[in-house]
């Protein structure tokens, strides 16, 4: 009798623990304050381009949808471990520090994964919708890893957009998509990706003003600098002083300057923006276009002492890194005089991490 009393209290007591009384969904997210990765578990109480309403135990809280890092969905039809299995996978082949051969391998072993998931999880519809953006983000991925399957990747994803369009992951999925269409050179279709992103109902304005820089960004590249300049000026009233995107505002406003040949604008707000962010992607990004500046006013070195400390300094963002480089191997050679050191940034932008970047493909368009 003694002994199963305490085998029922005992299994009252497992019931009681929490998180053993039923699962919970988790949502995983990077804190933009402190840069960590965190989790939130509870109830998933809605779902939207504006993020996920998650009741936890110290209340409701929204995560937004660009900061989602994965979701573990509550499902009685398999454990947690199954579920997270090939997102963990998808994870450690987004490691660009692996070898391009073990991320083909986890890349193709987590689609594996979750194209079972996606099988097992039919009639669970949010699960679903979140198993096929993971689906798209890995072929996604392949497409980085191997060039060829670009287009294969830009299809699923636009097929994604149309079959799951009020989900959250829509908001990283059309980010992701605009980005493959830049890779692929189609600077329209990517521009009229962020035009959608923009307009999408409930999105949060950051999320919209993102994207309208972006799209400025875009416009500059393809030479549109009145274009870009009206985009700005939309953008700029949106923002207050102190907002960070603003400075963002200024730099490409000032490389609109410096393409309609209105040098005289370039300089001062370039500097200001260097001077007044901490952003490192942001200094880099003003540093090359100082560099520009300078070599526009035929001033080499001190275009030189620019590119060098967006490669030295702020090295973050493998596009501007990439840039710097490729205009410092020819400085370095014809301002330093340093032939070998020359010949050392156009060995480095050779390499792997700067696959598919414009500079790269420059260099070797130089070479043949």
């Amino acid at each position: 009798m003694k002994h199963a009393l305490f085998a029922v209290a005992l299994l009252a007591g497992l019931v009681a623990l929490p998180g053993r009384a039923r699962a919970q969904d988790i949502v995983n997210y990077v804190d933009r304050d402190s840069g960590k990765e965190l989790a939130v578990s509870g109830a998933i109480e809605d779902e939207g381009p504006a993020g996920i309403k998650i009741k936890a135990r110290d209340g409701v809280r929204v995560i937004p949808a660009l900061d989602v890092r994965r979701v573990t969905y509550k499902t009685a039809k398999v454990d947690a471990f199954e579920f997270r299995q090939p997102l963990g996978k998808l994870d450690r082949a987004e490691d660009p520090k692996s070898s391009d051969a073990t991320r083909k391998k986890l890349v193709g072993e987590a689609l594996e994964g979750l194209k079972d998931l996606s099988a097992k999880l039919r009639e669970e519809p949010n699960t679903q919708r979140y198993i096929q953006y993971k689906i798209a983000q890995a072929q996604a991925l392949q497409a980085q890893l191997d060039p060829s399957r670009l287009d294969e990747a830009i299809t699923a994803l636009t097929a994604y957009r149309t079959d799951f369009a009020t989900g959250w992951e829509v908001v990283p999925a059309l980010k992701l998509l605009a980005r493959l269409q830049e890779d692929k050179g189609d600077s329209r279709a990517a521009a009229q990706t962020y035009a959608d992103l923009a307009s999408l109902p409930g999105v949060p304005p950051a999320v919209k003003q993102e994207s309208d820089l972006l799209t400025a960004k875009l416009l500059l590249r393809g030479g549109k600098y009145a274009d870009a300049g009206r985009k700005l000026g939309e953008l700029r009233k949106s923002l207050s002083e102190n907002d960070p995107q603003m400075a963002y505002v200024d730099v490409y406003a000032a490389q609109g300057e410096m393409g309609q040949g209105t040098l005289d604008r370039v300089e001062r707000p370039l500097k200001e923006a260097t001077a007044r962010s901490a952003d490192p992607n942001l200094r880099a990004l003003a540093h090359n276009f100082l560099g520009d500046y300078y070599r526009a006013r035929n001033q080499p070195e001190e275009a030189f002492w620019q590119y060098l400390k967006a490669d030295v300094l702020y090295n973050q963002d493998r596009e501007e890194q990439a840039k710097a480089l490729f205009y410092l191997q020819t400085l370095f050679d014809k301002v330093k005089n340093d032939p070998v050191r020359a010949e050392r940034c156009a060995e480095r932008l050779k390499d792997k991490q700067f696959a598919g970047t414009a500079y790269q493909k420059q260099l070797e368009d130089r070479k043949k």
